[in-house]
């Protein structure tokens, strides 16, 4: 039997564009997914959910793909029995921070039940090399940045989502610890970004986005009096800009990048030449308010800006589209 790779999550951004690597790589080792498409699309009669899919497309290879949720400790068995896996990356797991605030029992039960289940069916299996898919949020409130791997972690921790990422890699500490077959690799980042070069997968999230590109890249897009309209669909109000700018006004060094600016550039790159936009919202993992956009805008050659409240763009959207 061929020796395979495990992929949890592997069907969604992260991990499709990880199983791509991997195939492109012309691995030696069998690719084996387990998802359970709770953030992916697959449509009706389909075998495979449709990232996937464009992966065997992408690469001309196959994956072997199974609908298992990792709390489900039969099902997670019965794939480990199907194939002889000797490494896990780990995925799975819910991720959005604000949502998890809203619904902590549900992440702590994936995120930490889950990883449990799947720690264990591991060891029953014999399977002691594993590759975690954890988060810069474990640092919690920065003590200084910008953020060294050697960092402190678990303080100040805001959202259940972060104390389950902390406990996960907690738990695995200890698992070293009390065994030394067990050799873990925790990888920690905040929002990735991209696309394959393709162009065939990307980030395209089930349902409502909870990460930032995600709102940029799906845009909502009109034309009306000779008027470019875009909307950033979101809950922090939304105003009305008329503005006519400069794109190359915007120097920005790769080494200062941050999230603020790759979103001012980006407003810049969708937005340049617009007579009139409409920006609903802002995505709340930025912390930038509404005005901090708005005052951007004016200093970048903005005519007017109106803030507009509900009410008035129910009446705005109604008249336009």
């Amino acid at each position: 039997m061929k020796s395979a790779i495990l992929v949890t999550g592997g069907a969604g951004y992260v991990g499709s564009h990880t199983v791509a690597a991997l195939l492109e790589e012309d691995t030696p080792y069998e690719v084996v997914v387990v998802d359970n498409l709770a953030n992916a699309h697959k449509l009706p009669g389909q075998n495979k959910p449709e990232p996937l899919l464009r992966v065997e497309e992408i690469t001309k290879k196959k994956i072997k793909f199974y609908e298992v949720d990792i709390r489900d400790e039969n099902a997670l068995s019965e794939v480990f029995d199907k194939h002889k896996i000797e490494c896990v990356i780990h995925f799975a797991a819910l991720k959005a921070v604000g949502e998890s605030v809203q619904k902590p029992l549900e992440y702590y039960q994936t995120n930490i039940t889950g990883t449990c289940v799947l720690f264990e069916v591991m060891r029953q299996h014999g399977v002691f090399k594993l590759i975690y898919s954890s988060s810069c949020t474990v640092y919690g409130d920065p003590v200084h940045l910008p953020l060294p791997e050697t960092h402190p972690t678990g303080s100040a921790l805001a959202s259940p989502y972060g104390k389950s990422k902390y406990y996960c890699e907690e738990i695995m500490k200890d698992l070293c610890t009390s065994e030394p077959r067990w050799r873990v690799i925790s990888l920690r980042y905040f929002n990735p970004v991209g696309a394959h070069p393709s162009g065939r997968i990307g980030e395209d999230p089930a349902g409502r986005p909870n990460n930032l590109m995600p709102y940029i890249a799906q845009v909502r897009m009109f034309y009306t009096d000779n008027t470019l309209i875009l909307l950033l669909e979101d809950a922090m109000g939304m105003a009305e800009v008329d503005f006519d700018i400069d794109l190359l006004g915007l120097a920005v060094a790769p080494k200062d990048w941050s999230l603020y600016s790759i979103f001012l550039l980006l407003l810049r790159l969708v937005f340049i030449g617009s007579p009139l936009l409409f920006l609903r919202g802002l995505h709340p993992q930025l912390k930038i308010a509404s005005e901090v956009v708005i005052s951007y805008l004016r200093l970048q050659g903005a005519r007017s800006v109106t803030k507009c409240g509900d009410s008035n763009w129910r009446t705005l959207e109604g008249r336009h589209l």
